[in-house]
């Protein structure tokens, strides 16, 4: 129960070589990752909008640009 407590629930590790306990450092990619797995529904709605958006952008700029060469042909 203490090696459970130790390692998930303050997070700290004992080295040996050391004699020390030592408090594990996350990295920024882990914890988005992490983050990322947890809100799944939220991932998925941040992306899609993000993909949607992009292509919506991309197709008015297109859109544009075919106005403008049929305003010139005119």
């Amino acid at each position: 129960m203490m090696d459970y407590a130790k390692d998930e629930v303050f997070e700290v590790t004992y080295r040996k070589g050391q004699d020390q306990f030592r408090k594990e450092k996350k990295r920024i990619i882990g914890r988005i990752i992490h983050l990322c797995q947890r809100h799944k529904w939220l991932t998925f709605l941040l992306l899609s909008f993000l993909f949607f958006s992009s292509i919506n952008i991309i197709l008015i700029t297109q859109f544009m640009k075919l106005i403008q060469t049929l305003r010139v042909v005119s």
